[in-house]
């Protein structure tokens, strides 16, 4: 009896092997456990990393003016004579993903256009005011500056454009400089002469304020009539039927202190059909520029119609006022109109 309850007292001092199990266990899971949590912060620590230096790379990039919207455009020389060679070169990276095709537009200017060499080695005319696409791939070009006109010189703004066909209009960018033509052989200014100022005790006057910076695109109507066929001169009549072409001229001007940068209008034209004309893009105007455009179409509608313009329709310009961004004007046919049989009607800007 007393050899049985020792062997008791025995078993009872021995530890159950159901008890150790779980213990292991536990330990395995919790090691297991802190080893993925290292792992987790490891990785949310590179990737958090991987981020900030993006973000820290893509500031210093605009800080040192690597902004995609803007291009470096560069001249080979500011001042040219006209028949002379001017190059051109830019600069940009569009951002990634983002398509597109460069495009220059120059403002017009009486008696002078822009030339350039074509595949063939013969000089196509640029017209103005219009984007004209050079090779898709390349980032410069040649241009031959010619002057007709009376003037010894003129100053031709000129852009490039960066057209997106992926990415939308956020991604359109545009550089910017402005080019002296001089008639061939006209002699250069002489050089001032200089002189000393005299020392003046007055101290200066203060500096003007800042001028606000906006801009403010206006459009008017000027005028509505026909084009005669013969002379092609503009002649402010009624049209005396539908196969006569119908003429409006109407200006746009920018009242705003600061360039719009290139912009685009839509005109409604009072045809028998019914016809919303769109502009391609149109020349940045600088702060007081105005241009003047006539638009011409046949068939106007027997009973006549308004004729309204539009610009900046899908307000793409940030402005001071979009109250006066569009004009109209009543386009009225001639006693005895006659309506000729419908043919397609044109139009031309």
């Amino acid at each position: 009896m007393a050899e049985e309850m020792k062997k008791e007292e025995e078993r009872r001092d021995e530890p159950a092997p159901e008890q150790q199990g779980p213990g292991l266990l536990a330990t395995i899971l919790a090691i297991a456990g802190f080893i993925i949590l290292v792992i987790i912060i490891i990785w949310g620590a590179s990737h958090l990393f991987s981020i900030a230096s993006s973000g820290i790379s893509n500031f210093l990039d605009r800080f040192r003016g690597g902004d995609s919207r803007e291009i470096q455009l560069t001249l080979s020389a500011d001042t040219v004579d006209s028949g002379s060679p001017l190059d051109i070169q830019w600069e940009h990276t569009p951002e990634s993903g983002v398509s597109g095709t460069y495009a220059f537009i120059y403002q017009c200017r009486e008696g002078f256009q822009f030339r350039t060499p074509s595949a063939e080695g013969e000089l196509v005319a640029i017209p103005c005011g219009s984007t004209y696409t050079f090779t898709p791939d390349g980032k410069s070009a040649r241009l031959i500056p010619v002057l007709s006109g009376d003037a010894q010189s003129v100053n031709i703004p000129l852009s490039i454009v960066f057209l997106p066909t992926t990415g939308g209009d956020e991604a359109r960018a545009q550089g910017t400089a402005t080019v002296t033509v001089r008639r061939a052989g006209a002699a250069a200014p002489p050089p001032a002469a200089t002189t000393t100022p005299p020392v003046s005790t007055t101290p200066p006057p203060p500096p003007p304020p800042a001028q606000p910076r906006y801009v403010d695109l206006v459009v008017r109507i000027l005028a509505v009539g026909v084009i005669d066929q013969w002379s092609g001169a503009f002649i402010e009549r009624a049209p005396y039927s539908s196969a006569e072409t119908t003429a409006v001229r109407f200006e746009i001007a920018n009242r705003g202190t600061v360039h719009s940068g290139t912009y685009t209008f839509i005109a409604q034209l009072p045809t028998a059909q019914g016809f919303t004309y769109t502009s391609p893009l149109q020349m940045s105007l600088g702060p007081g520029d105005r241009i003047e455009n006539t638009l011409r179409f046949t068939q106007l509608a027997p009973q006549g119609g308004t004729f309204t313009v539009f610009v900046d329709p899908m307000h793409l310009i940030k402005e001071s006022n979009k109250a006066n961004n569009s004009a109209s004007r009543y386009v009225a046919p001639a006693s005895g109109y006659q309506q000729q049989p419908y043919q397609q009607y044109h139009y031309g800007y």
